[in-house]
C-alpha cells in the first residue's frame, strides 16, 4: 500500500509558480519535505476556504479582499505563536524520523497550525487561486520563491490589471509593487535585486 501511495505521489505535477488544478506537490526551498496539496483530501483547507469566503463582501475593494485573505491565513488557518522553523522541523522529525525528504500533506501543518513561509505562502496562493476562480478577484496568483538578503523565502504575488500585490502572510506584508511607495517598501523587505527580478514578471506583459 505504501508503495502504491508513493507511486501516485510521484505522478502528481510539481508546482512551478501557478497553482495547477487537482493535487500537486511542492518541493519547497530546502530538502526538508515535499509538501502535498490535494484539495479532495484536505478537509481543513476546504473548511478554511468556506469560512474565509463567508467573511468577504462583494462591495469590498481588491485590497480589502487580499488583506482579509492574508489575515485569515496568518491568524486563523495557522497560529503565529507556533509558526517557527524550530517547531516545523521538530514536527517533521517527529512524524518522519527516518526519511530525508518525506512527502507531507499541507493539511498536516494546518492541523498543527504550524509552518513557515513555504507552507503559509502555499495556502495563501491556493486561496487566491480559488477566489479568482469563484469570481471574487480578477487576476492570477503566483507562488514566489526567491533569494532575499536573509536567505531563501516564499510569498505570494497576485497580479491583476492595475496592481502587483505581494502578500506575505508569514511577515504580515501586503504591498502593491506597481506603486512607488509599495515598491520601495518591498525592496526594504526583500532586497533591491530581488524586486528587480520580481518586477520583470509584470513588465514583460506590458
Amino acid at each position: 500500500m505504501n508503495f502504491i501511495i508513493a507511486l501516485l505521489l510521484s505522478l502528481l505535477p510539481q508546482i512551478d509558480e501557478e497553482i495547477p488544478e487537482g493535487a500537486f506537490t511542492y518541493p519547497g526551498l530546502h530538502p526538508r519535505e515535499i509538501i502535498v496539496l490535494d484539495p479532495d483530501r484536505s478537509p481543513l483547507l476546504k473548511q478554511g476556504y468556506f469560512q474565509l469566503k463567508s467573511q468577504l463582501h462583494l462591495e469590498w475593494t481588491e485590497k480589502k479582499v487580499l488583506q482579509s485573505v492574508l489575515t485569515f491565513v496568518k491568524t486563523t488557518l495557522f497560529n503565529p505563536d507556533t509558526c517557527s522553523e524550530r517547531k516545523t522541523v521538530q514536527l517533521i522529525h517527529e512524524l518522519y524520523p527516518d526519511e530525508f525528504q518525506p512527502e507531507i500533506p499541507l493539511e498536516t501543518f494546518i492541523e498543527e497550525k504550524t509552518g513557515v513561509c513555504r507552507h503559509i505562502a502555499l495556502a495563501t496562493t491556493y486561496y487566491l487561486h480559488e477566489l479568482a476562480k469563484d469570481g471574487w478577484l480578477e487576476g492570477t496568483a503566483y507562488l514566489i520563491r526567491d533569494e532575499i538578503p536573509l536567505g531563501r523565502h516564499a510569498w505570494t504575488l497576485f497580479l491583476s490589471n492595475e496592481s502587483a500585490w505581494h502578500l506575505d502572510a508569514y511577515w504580515g506584508l501586503l504591498e502593491d509593487g506597481k506603486t512607488e511607495e509599495g515598491y520601495k517598501k518591498l525592496s526594504r523587505f526583500y532586497g533591491v535585486e530581488t524586486m528587480k527580478r520580481q518586477a520583470q514578471r509584470w513588465t514583460d506583459g506590458d
